[in-house]
């Protein structure tokens, strides 16, 4: 037996009852949707977008992304360090190390831009030296460098004068290894309250 063919009133029926479904199935996710997002934490949910972010992109911290009304324990430690050093451009912290051996001492510096970027430990640059010298007057020999989170630099020092050398007391080469032993690149972790205090 053959089906009667659809006529136009059937067709219109048809077309209707699917928009009708369609249109309800997506007021429901709509409604679910407006629900899920009514009651979510979504600092937290943005917080996990920027871990991955950070763990596989660079260096950028989710836990100092402080919007207004985010109020963390880092959030109120960031503002309130920010309102302090808010006409401050350049942050700079030291850290020593002693040469086994010698009077001298090998001392690592860093340099924030910012306020935020000493909280979440973005560093602009650190550079490594000592001074040598007696008296008063002393002498300043740079061991190497670092910019960012680029790997170091260290200094080359083959052109330093045998006079130079006999003041500092050390080899070229022995330098060379004391600039890989005693520069303490990445030394510091500024989110760590204790290593602040040190650091200053």
């Amino acid at each position: 037996m053959e089906r009667a063919p659809a006529t136009g009133n059937n067709l219109v029926s048809r077309v209707t009852r699917g928009a009708t479904i369609t249109a309800l199935g997506l007021t429901a996710i709509f409604i679910s949707a407006v629900v899920i997002l009514w009651n979510a934490d979504l600092y937290a949910a943005r917080d996990r977008v920027e871990h991955i972010k950070l763990a596989i992109f660079g260096d950028w911290q989710a836990e100092h992304w402080c919007p207004p009304g985010r109020n963390t324990k880092e959030c109120t430690q960031i503002n309130e360090f920010e309102a302090a050093f808010s006409d401050v451009d350049n942050f700079n912290f030291f850290k020593s190390k002693p040469i086994e051996g010698t009077a001298l001492i090998a001392t690592t510096g860093v340099e924030f831009a910012t306020a935020n970027d000493v909280l979440s430990a973005t560093t602009a640059r650190h550079w490594c030296y000592i001074l040598y010298g007696s008296g008063t007057i002393s002498s300043r020999l740079d061991l190497g460098a670092q910019e960012g989170h680029a790997a170091p630099v260290y200094a080359d020092l083959g052109d330093i004068s045998d006079d130079r050398l006999s003041d500092i007391g050390l080899s070229a080469e022995r330098l060379r290894a004391i600039a890989r032993s005693h520069c303490q690149f990445g030394f510091i972790n500024l989110t760590d309250e204790k290593e602040l205090a040190d650091a200053n």
